[in-house]
């Protein structure tokens, strides 16, 4: 499977919520003001989230950084953003586990 790393450097939105935590690059969904109010706040991210009720967020907060995700051809087009970088194979196989070596074979 022919892999890449996106990197993302700059200002991301850090969602906590009872699903784990969640980044989204700036870049992606625009700016958004955090501090107007928890179900404004979810209307703007939730394209980019897997939140299902504004309930189910406990926190919101921004970040500057790097982000990084894996992408390939195919449903792991879209990997989720992570501050962790995936550079060593421990982060692939966590992530992909050993689906991806047996389709090398």
């Amino acid at each position: 499977m022919d892999t890449n790393i996106e990197r993302y450097i700059g200002l991301y939105y850090v969602i906590e919520s009872r699903y784990g935590t969640q980044y989204v690059p700036q870049d992606v969904c625009g700016r958004v003001d955090i501090d107007q109010g928890i179900d404004d706040v979810y209307r703007a991210l939730s394209p980019y989230i897997g939140v299902l009720y504004p309930d189910d967020i406990f926190e919101i907060d921004r970040g500057y950084g790097a982000l990084y995700r894996w992408s390939a051809p195919g449903y792991t087009d879209c990997g989720e953003w992570s501050p962790e970088s995936p550079d060593d194979d421990a982060a692939y196989d966590e992530a992909y586990g050993d689906e991806a070596d047996d389709e090398d074979a």
